[in-house]
């Protein structure tokens, strides 16, 4: 929210770009590192009823700002109305919140990131692509994997191995999954399921 105000000297521009892009990547690893333990623990049954719409749209509207930043065009489809279920709102926003991060730092700039969210029946589809070099195949299969960091701590875009936990560990919590694809032409497409739940009363499920 600052930048604006000092794109007078291209020198402090540039400063204050690379200090929030240090910013938000510090953010992201302490945030993740704070919540592994608690996310791999047995999922909470969901109590807090929440527009789904209200939360994405903000979500989307704050990593905007991010992507132009970093040369990007970030374009989200919501759906057409509001949509009342229940969410664990903090898991929510962190694993959508690592989607994009990773979208922003394999992408380069002049790139684009599209995201929509659709319905089918009783479950919810978030799909982030972007037009990035997607992930290299000879680290695909540790993905999911809990502090695996491939290819090493010297290439500062990878993290420190929990971000598709978390993300993967959200979408269980709303009774959903992750689906990573790599689309012939370029990129990394991620697509998060979510079950559409409105009950707060018990459900015996098989």
């Amino acid at each position: 929210r600052l930048f604006p105000a000092l794109a007078d000297d291209p020198s402090t521009q540039n400063q204050v770009a690379r200090i929030n892009k240090s910013l938000f990547q510090m953010l992201r690893v302490i945030g993740n590192m704070s919540d592994a333990a608690r996310y791999q623990e047995p999922a909470e049954q969901l109590s807090e009823i929440r527009d789904i719409t209200a939360i994405l749209e903000e979500s989307f509207r704050e990593t905007a700002v991010l992507a132009e930043q970093a040369g990007l065009r970030l374009t989200f489809q919501n759906l057409p109305r509001k949509l009342l279920m229940l969410v664990d709102t903090e898991k929510l926003e962190r694993a959508l919140y690592n989607i994009l991060s990773n979208a922003i730092k394999f992408t380069p700039a002049g790139g684009t990131i599209e995201a929509s969210l659709t319905q089918r029946g009783k479950l919810l589809y978030l799909t982030v692509q972007d037009s990035g070099a997607g992930v290299d195949p000879a680290i695909r299969s540790g993905i999911h994997s809990r502090y695996l960091r491939q290819p090493g701590i010297e290439d500062g875009r990878y993290g420190i191995g929990l971000g598709m936990v978390l993300i993967r560990a959200a979408a269980l919590a709303h009774g959903g999954t992750v689906l990573m694809e790599h689309p012939a032409d370029s990129g990394t497409r991620i697509t998060m399921t979510l079950e559409i739940r409105q009950d707060t009363g018990g459900a015996l499920r098989s």
